[in-house]
């Protein structure tokens, strides 16, 4: 009678250790699936970031071409913009409008 006891522990013991291993299982194969999406995201923001990092070089690189003193010397003379064959700088500052008399 002890052994049948023992024996039926042993095997209420083992169903339950089995049951146990079966969730860790499974939990450990959901995480490697969570995780393994979430990297794959990582992935995607790094290469977005990647993207946007170039796209913005190009970018400033535009932006100094295009604000160089060459470029709009060039672009003025483009525009019929000549220069200046006489400077007169304004000492006093003059009213914005002058009174008729």
């Amino acid at each position: 009678m002890v052994d049948k006891k023992k024996i039926d522990r042993n095997r209420q013991l083992i169903t339950v250790l089995s049951l146990i291993a079966l969730v860790l299982v499974f939990g450990q194969v959901a995480v490697f699936i969570y995780f393994g999406g979430q990297g794959a995201k990582a992935a995607q923001v790094n290469q977005t970031k990647n993207d946007l990092i170039r796209e913005n070089k190009q970018l400033e690189t535009e932006i100094l071409h295009q604000t160089s003193f060459s470029f709009i010397l060039e672009r003025a003379q483009e525009l019929g913009f000549k220069q200046a064959s006489s400077i007169v700088y304004l000492e006093d500052q003059l009213p914005i409008a002058f009174k008729s008399k």
